[in-house]
Parts: C-alpha cells; structure tokens; sequence
C-alpha cells in the first residue's frame, strides 16, 4: 500500500496477522465466533462521513493497492517490535479466538481488530502490550509530525487512544478491554485532513462497537 510507510496501519495489520495465526479456533467461551464476527463487522458510524457498505473481503485487494510486481519486497529481518507483541501474546497464554474486518476507500481507512484471552489477566497484558507496541510504531514512523497517548473514561476497561497528526494525514487508535475481550480500532485519513474532528468520529464508532460487545457479553 502506498501510504503505510507513514501509518500505523501496517502495524495494526500485522498484529492482526500474528494474533490470527496463533488462534486455535474454540468457542467454547463466553464469546462464540458468531459474537465475534459480529463485534468486528459494525460498520463505522462517523456523522457526516461517506464508507463503503461492506467490508473488504480479506482476500480481496484495497482498490488503492498497486500490483504485487509494484510492490516493495517485504523485510527479511524480523521486527524486534513485532517479536516483543509476540511474546507478551504468548505469556499472557495465548488467544482464543480473534477476528477483525477493513473498511476503505481512496480517502480513509478503518481497522477492527477483536481477540478473546483465555484470561482476564491475559487480555489484560496484552492490551498494555498493544499500546506499547503502537506507541513505539508511532514513534518510529511518524516524522515530522505529533501524538497524543491519553487513557479514555466510559469504555470498558483500561481504555488508550492513541492520536497522531502528521504532514499529510491524521490517525488514531483506540484499543479497551471487557473482561477477556481486548478491541482494537483504528481509523486513517489518507494524506488529508479529516473531513471533521478524528476523535469525535472515532470515538462515535468505538462506542457503537463497544456497545455490540457488551451485547454479546450480557447474553
């Protein structure tokens, strides 16, 4: 993808690669993979912004992706961020199951990302994990540019947003807790400004995602 050396969102893609990699597929929890797919397929819900009707198919190319030929070729070298991610997921005892969905257009992307621990205690460590890791991938790809890493009230638990405005575009992620659901969502305007404030719009589908959670949990 043309922008992602400026974003976050090949981090966020590989973690949903390495958490759906190491998923056992089990349902036999609080949460069923019905719930999940649910959780993850709310379609964003951004006051005076335009999305697609459906989510991309996963083996289905983003209408802005070059040809493979085009492509960079990726890394051989591990990345010491990702491998650190991987380690907390492992001591924290593994994933149960895990699930996300893409929406994109030439303008903007948004990104969910669900994983259900075996644990509170795991989906605790891991979601510290997760906001360090996006902290640090911040941190390391968006020059010239600022970020805020705030704690959030009224969403679930230990919640973080973590914002950065950079030449060409805004992002932000948010990542919270319900037991031993962790959510991650993030949301990408593409070398423009947002058509409004990012967090008010973000912030809008967090809550709408959020609130299919504590459905699926209350069940």
């Amino acid at each position: 993808m043309r922008f992602v050396a400026r974003t976050g969102l090949v981090a966020l893609a590989a973690v949903v690669a390495l958490a759906i990699g190491c998923a056992p597929r089990v349902t036999e929890q609080s949460l069923s993979e019905g719930d999940l797919q649910r959780i993850v397929t709310v379609r964003p819900m951004t006051p005076g912004w335009s999305w697609p009707e459906k989510p991309f198919v996963a083996d289905t190319p983003p209408p802005d992706a070059p040809s493979p030929a085009k492509e960079t070729p990726s890394p051989t070298n591990s990345d010491p961020l990702l491998e650190a991610l991987d380690r907390q997921i492992a001591n924290a005892g593994g994933v149960v199951t895990s699930d996300g969905s893409r929406w994109q257009d030439d303008q903007k992307l948004g990104v969910i990302f669900a994983m259900l621990l075996k644990s509170v205690d795991g989906a605790r460590t891991v979601l510290a994990a997760q906001r360090a890791f996006q902290r640090s991938w911040v941190e390391r790809t968006v020059g010239g540019g600022h970020f805020t890493d705030l704690p959030i009230d009224g969403l679930g638990e230990e919640a973080w947003r973590i914002q950065s405005d950079f030449p060409g575009g805004q992002e932000e992620t948010y990542g919270w807790r319900r037991a031993s659901l962790m959510v991650q969502v993030h949301i990408q305007c593409i070398f423009q400004t947002c058509p409004s404030d990012i967090n008010v719009a973000a912030r809008a589908w967090v809550d709408a995602i959020d609130k299919e959670a504590v459905v699926a949990l209350e069940k």
